[in-house]
């Protein structure tokens, strides 16, 4: 059973670790690495995240496994960043779980609607940010990475 909780600055060496497991799962090669300041989100959670948003973790047997967070993209949209859950934990339901948190976290914030983005090549993302009721609203990029953008409305229960 996954425990949800928030992120607690002892985290953040995990939290990198898992991240970094997300992308060697992408198999985006050295490409992200070119993009300066990629990660540089982790280097001040609070700033970023913790003032008009969440970060989480979802723990496992005391470990952590999963995460995810939100920062405002406007004062009415949370952008949705960083669903990360560690490889060997996918497919329970963990991912669903966080964005159903995220979602309603935002919800209870006074956001209105959610936005995230995903590469064009992580279907499984996709699926799963599908599933919980986005959709897609345009296409982007990130250095040479091509993305989708979704959105959703959110309602006082964060569904």
């Amino acid at each position: 059973m996954l425990q949800i909780r928030r992120y607690q600055p002892q985290d953040n060496k995990v939290i990198r670790e898992l991240n970094d497991a997300g992308r060697a799962q992408m198999n985006l090669g050295d490409g992200l690495l070119d993009l300066p300041h990629i990660d540089d989100d982790f280097d001040d959670i609070e700033g970023v995240y913790l003032k008009n948003g969440d970060f989480i973790v979802g723990l496992e047997n005391d470990e952590i496994v999963a995460m995810g967070a939100f920062k405002q993209r406007t004062p009415e949209c949370a952008e949705f960043k960083r669903l990360r859950i560690r490889p060997d934990c996918q497919r329970k339901g963990y991912g669903e779980a966080i964005m159903r948190k995220l979602m309603e976290l935002a919800a209870e914030m006074g956001y209105t609607e959610a936005f995230l983005d995903t590469l064009t090549t992580n279907t499984r993302a996709q699926r799963l940010f599908e599933k919980c009721g986005f959709a897609k609203s345009g296409r982007g990029r990130i250095g040479h990475f091509d993305l989708f953008y979704y959105t959703r409305k959110l309602n006082k229960r964060g569904n």
